[in-house]
């Protein structure tokens, strides 16, 4: 590694490495490869030239390789000679990513503004090292590619592992850098961050915006059978000699090629089978028209230039799909075609048996200084004027090409051979001219009832325009193309809006339409004239709504005397019912109250629906009476549910917020007696939390704990009931009701230690001043000291019992005479028997 950084220092600078990429990179990185896109598949078109040949550069070369790519460009007309160049290019690490971008397009600009050209098919891919890894790696890879023999044996297998892992390294960089997507073309538009084949395919989009679609079948190679068919149809097409009949008598494989390519793509042929001189595909047909102008205003068609032209943006023809059409223009034209070579006037026949063509293909060079020239102008005008006419679809262009007809007969005679032409396409222009007039007259006829129908606002009048109206929208589809879109179109919005008309007028209309009287002949009229002849228009039409709507309505047109009674036995039910729970009758089950509200609401629901059924006052007069029941109901619901809720916003600190809980919860449990577990399961999990809770409260409140044991009950007590209620969700968590207890007993325990220690301050500060009886009392208390007094209270306690004993002591003899008296009569003799032998003793 060592040997070959210093190697690379000293052969290679930023520069040198760009020069490198320039001249190595492709050889070494398969990324850096041509570009294929999808621009020829997207319009049919079977030749391989519609892709990116790819270059290697680094900014030193680009404006070289730019005017290299537009020399390429210029001349690529081959079925296999890309159209494009795309140029991946090495950009220095110290180079400025904006300058360079601005650099590149304003060469793309110059060089397609130097052939009048907005854009030219070709692709700057900058490669911008920033980091310096890749020229670093070509570099390094360069210096092993360079190394000899000797240094070879020296480093051994070192030498082809490090090349296995540069070129690893140079393609990871090629395709980090690649997929920063810094694609410069010479459009105003932005590219965006596609992926580069699209990026291809849209440049291409941009500059070929009519390519001549060519999906001639086998032109995998140049020199194949494709090129060996086009070649004869080219031919025979230039010698007049090839129609229909003639192509379908051919082999198999050029008779498909040429079917598909001929027939269903280009459209060339009429009716009868010869060659049109309008084909259908408007590209095609744009270019017969274009050729026909420069022959009738200049005279002559200069080849050379003719062919390069639709090689060019915006078609893109190669030289075969270019020889094709040539055949197809020359071919209806072939009689009246002479051909001027250099100033020289010769026969089409005789021009042909030159060599115009090189390997199956039109030789440019030998259309150098060939003019093609029309003879006989006024028949040419008529066999033009018939050939358009013949590929007319719809009846607005048959119309136009009669119209055209009669004025060109004003000028011109008719050919006597076009005469049979003329008269077949004349009746069927004026056959197009009765159904287009027809169509008026039905469309006349609907806006007449439309109108009417809005001036009355009669549904049925509109109804029925709009059934006229779709009837003849459905046949102008079902012939199409003998309708234009625009015919279509405008049928269509007269549709739209009687259809509109009919939705805006039938929800009055229909409420108006009731039968004629009760009788049963009247009644079936109704059903009649709404259900099949209304709501099969309005089926047909497409409004299934208001069919149902009407379909309904009808239904209880007659049954309408049926579902009065039947509402109004329904509301007699229904004011039993409020007049029962219409009072102040007072509900404490959740249940009940649940059960109630739904059969209020299931009764208001049916008031809504006997509403929208029929019309009734019960229907109305009782609505508010039981949407106040309703009310009630709910409010009651919300109270027993607030007041549960409020158990979870709920404390416990002490034994009276216990009580009030307790109560609280055994209320709402009675209240929600019979109402589905889950609503009981928290109820009861409260139930059990103040239980404990209260027992845990009890064991707190107990005089006969030390501060020590009190102080251990708390911690025992919340692993205890932490336990207990795990399982159980409850708003009162142990540990903090535990520490609140712990909190308050410890408060309640000074105090009453306070009040304790308290009682003895009077006599405490007159200790000196006791009697023996009176200290000895005031002993015997104070050693019955609480378990609850403080560590102060008990140091006051030992202090205070200090004093005593020493006034005991002081008063000794007093203190014992004063035990002495409280001794039983027994005790006494007992202690003047044992005390006589002491005295005596002493004595």
């Amino acid at each position: 590694m060592s040997l070959i950084r210093q190697r690379v220092s000293s052969a290679y600078d930023e520069h040198g490495k760009g020069v490198l990429f320039a001249s190595k990179a492709s050889a070494w990185c398969d990324l850096l490869a041509d570009l294929d896109c999808d621009f020829a598949e997207e319009n049919k078109i079977f030749t391989r030239e519609w892709r990116y040949t790819a270059i290697t550069s680094n900014l030193d070369f680009l404006s070289q390789q730019i005017k290299m790519a537009v020399d390429r460009w210029t001349a690529a007309i081959a079925v296999d000679q890309p159209r494009g160049t795309i140029i991946y290019t090495y950009v220095e690490p110290n180079r400025v990513k904006e300058e360079v971008a601005s650099y590149t397009k304003s060469l793309l600009r110059k060089a397609s503004k130097e052939i009048n050209l907005s854009a030219l098919p070709i692709l700057v891919v900058l490669l911008h090292d920033e980091s310096g890894i890749l020229g670093q790696s070509l570099a390094e890879y360069a210096v092993l590619e360079e190394i000899n023999e000797t240094e070879k044996y020296q480093f051994g297998h070192l030498v082809g592992a490090h090349q296995e892992k540069l070129m690893k390294s140079i393609r990871g960089a090629v395709d980090a850098l690649i997929k920063k997507r810094e694609y410069i073309t010479a459009l105003n538009e932005d590219m965006g961050v596609q992926r580069l084949s699209r990026v291809g395919t849209g440049l291409f989009e941009k500059i070929y915006k009519r390519p001549i679609t060519f999906p001639f079948d086998g032109f995998n190679t140049a020199r194949g059978n494709a090129a060996n068919t086009c070649y004869e149809l080219t031919h025979e097409l230039m010698h007049g000699k090839l129609d229909y009949n003639g192509i379908t008598a051919k082999p198999i494989e050029v008779k498909n090629r040429a079917t598909k390519v001929l027939r269903d793509t280009w459209g060339i042929f009429n009716q009868n089978g010869t060659i049109s001189r309008r084909p259908a595909l408007p590209v095609i047909r744009f270019l017969t028209e274009k050729w026909d102008d420069a022959l009738s205003t200049n005279h002559k068609l200069p080849l050379s230039e003719a062919i390069k032209a639709i090689c060019q943006p915006p078609f893109g023809a190669n030289i075969a799909s270019a020889g094709l059409f040539l055949g197809v223009f020359m071919a209806p034209r072939y009689d009246k075609l002479v051909v001027m070579k250099n100033g020289i006037q010769i026969g089409t026949a005789q021009w042909l048996q030159e060599n115009i063509f090189i390997r199956k293909y039109l030789n440019i060079s030998a259309l150098q200084n060939v003019d093609l020239l029309l003879l006989e102008e006024a028949s040419s005008e008529w066999e033009t004027l018939l050939d358009e006419w013949e590929q007319s679809e719809d009846y607005l262009s048959r119309i136009n090409y009669l119209n055209r007809s009669v004025k060109l007969k004003q000028r011109t005679p008719i050919p006597p051979l076009l005469v049979y032409r003329e008269e077949s396409l004349r009746e069927k222009g004026l056959e197009a001219n009765t159904a287009v007039k027809s169509l008026e007259k039905k469309r006349d006829e609907a806006w007449k009832k439309i109108e009417k129908s809005q001036r009355f606002f009669d549904c049925s009048l509109v109804l029925w325009a709009a059934s006229i109206l779709k009837e003849e929208l459905d046949k102008m589809i079902n012939e199409q193309p003998l309708w234009t879109d625009g015919q279509i179109e405008e049928i269509e919005k007269d549709y739209i809006s009687a259809r509109q008309f009919t939705v805006q007028l039938f929800p009055d209309w229909l409420t108006l339409q009731t039968p004629a009287s009760d009788s049963p002949s009247a009644i079936g009229d109704f059903k009649h004239k709404m259900i099949r002849v209304f709501g099969k228009s309005l089926k047909y039409i497409g409004l299934e709504e208001e069919y149902s709507q009407i379909e309904s309505h009808t239904k209880k047109s007659v049954r309408n005397a049926e579902l009065i009674a039947e509402a109004k036995e329904t509301c007699r039910h229904i004011q039993a019912w409020i007049s029962e729970y219409g009072g102040d009758t007072r509900i404490f089950r959740m249940v009940e109250v649940k059960t109630l509200k739904e059969k209020g609401r299931g009764y208001s629901a049916t008031l809504q629906d006997i509403g929208n059924r029929v019309n009734i006052p019960e229907s109305i007069s009782l609505r508010e009476p039981l949407i106040e029941i309703i009310q009630k109901l709910e409010s009651a619901e919300k109270k027993l549910s607030d007041r549960v809720m409020a158990l979870w916003d709920s404390t416990i600190e002490t034994d009276e917020d216990m009580d009030l809980l307790a109560a609280e919860i055994d209320s709402l449990v009675r209240a929600f007696d019979g109402s589905p577990p889950n609503d009981l399961d928290d109820l009861l999990s409260m139930k059990k939390a103040i239980k404990i809770y209260r027992e845990c409260y009890n064991q707190f409140i107990s005089e006969s704990l030390s501060w020590e044991d009190f102080d251990q009950l708390s911690s025992t007590l919340m692993k205890e009931y932490a336990e207990i209620l795990e399982e159980e969700e409850v708003p009162w968590p142990p540990d903090e009701v535990i520490e609140k207890f712990h909190k308050n007993m410890s408060e309640v325990r000074q105090a009453k230690s306070q009040k304790w220690i308290s009682n003895f301050d009077d006599r405490l500060n007159n200790v000196t001043t006791l009697t023996a009886a009176k200290a000895n009392e005031l002993m015997v208390q104070l050693q019955k000291a609480p378990l609850f007094l403080t560590p102060i209270h008990k140091k006051q306690l030992e202090s205070a019992i200090f004093q005593i004993d020493k006034r005991l002591n002081d008063i000794s003899v007093e203190w014992l005479v004063e035990k002495f008296k409280e001794l039983s009569a027994d005790r006494k003799a007992e202690f003047v028997e044992r005390i006589k032998p002491i005295l005596e003793k002493q004595n």
